[in-house]
């Protein structure tokens, strides 16, 4: 999902990941973390948002988010499953001051919940 992300022409803390967190540095993006968390939460896709080394932000704004591929391993999420979340992600993060994030936003939600159907939780 890191290397998408990166593919996509984000900024990823440290680089990348060898593990299943990673950190989106948004400040090239003129964002912050709570802008995005809050239309990435409208997509249905759940983030956090996370200071980075020497953030300018205050940590209840911040100017990073952290992404975690845990809960989709745990559902069997695949490989390609990952490349279609980070394009998502990205988008919306490229799309936040156009004119169109709402309906951006409600177009990826519903393939979010397609996705998710797709690979139900154990105890659904």
């Amino acid at each position: 999902m890191c290397q998408q992300l990166a593919q996509r022409g984000l900024t990823l803390l440290t680089g990348g990941t060898d593990c299943h967190l990673g950190i989106i540095d948004l400040r090239p993006q003129g964002l912050t973390g709570a802008q995005v968390e809050y239309f990435l939460e409208l997509a249905g896709i759940t983030v956090n948002k996370n200071t980075l080394p020497g953030d300018p932000q205050p940590p209840s704004i911040t100017s990073g988010v952290r992404i975690g591929s845990a809960a989709c391993t745990t559902r069997g999420m695949k490989a390609d499953d990952f490349v279609l979340i980070a394009d998502w992600i990205s988008e919306i993060i490229f799309a936040i001051n156009s004119s169109d994030i709402a309906g951006i936003c409600a177009d990826i939600e519903q393939k979010v919940i397609q996705l998710t159907n797709r690979y139900p939780l154990s105890y659904q």
